[in-house]
């Protein structure tokens, strides 16, 4: 299991010390499965606006029943984070589920941060909370917001989880019960 803000492991602070993304620490699960936590240190706002995350979610794994059969899984969706006047911290996770039965070789999460003045980031509060799994309280979007790529950004980062392999299939027990063999 790993953990990596921009090129550097566990915490990054951009070149202007206005924004830290902190790696807090993680629970790992068998088969695949983590959760991650983060931290995003935004230094002294004095505006409003939103903390607004593109997200991308990778697997690639085979069931032990069928080991010829491969999956790859690709997700990406946008969530945004109210921020205010004199806020410094936001808390946020990232994790996998765990894939019983079967062998995986990757399995990352990826996160491309910017701050928006609310007036730059306009229309988020109609995004309602389209994608499940953004995080609580979140507003979400499966559509790259129009304004994203323009440069309007006060501040920016960036993080990635990612587990390298696992291996868990399972034999039979003498009654016929799952026996997990990791």
């Amino acid at each position: 299991m790993y953990a990596f803000a921009a090129n550097k492991p566990i915490t990054v602070m951009d070149p202007d010390g206005r924004f830290e993304v902190q790696w807090i620490g993680r629970v790992s699960y068998k088969c695949g499965g983590w959760v991650n936590a983060w931290q995003y240190h935004l230094g002294l706002l004095d505006f409003f606006g939103y903390l607004v995350q593109e997200i991308t979610v990778k697997e690639s794994y085979v069931t032990c029943k069928d080991g010829d059969r491969r999956t790859d899984t690709f997700d990406r969706w946008y969530e945004a984070a109210p921020v205010g006047p004199g806020e410094k911290l936001i808390g946020d996770k990232d994790g996998m589920a765990t894939h019983m039965n079967s062998v995986g070789w990757r399995a990352e999460v990826t996160s491309v941060l910017k701050l928006f003045r609310a007036h730059d980031a306009s229309g988020v509060i109609l995004w309602g909370r389209q994608v499940k799994a953004a995080g609580e309280n979140q507003y979400s979007t499966y559509l790259k917001p129009w304004w994203w790529d323009f440069g309007l950004e006060v501040d920016s980062g960036a993080r990635k989880s990612w587990n390298d392999g696992w291996i868990c299939c399972c034999g039979m027990e003498d009654n016929g019960e799952p026996q997990h063999m990791p």
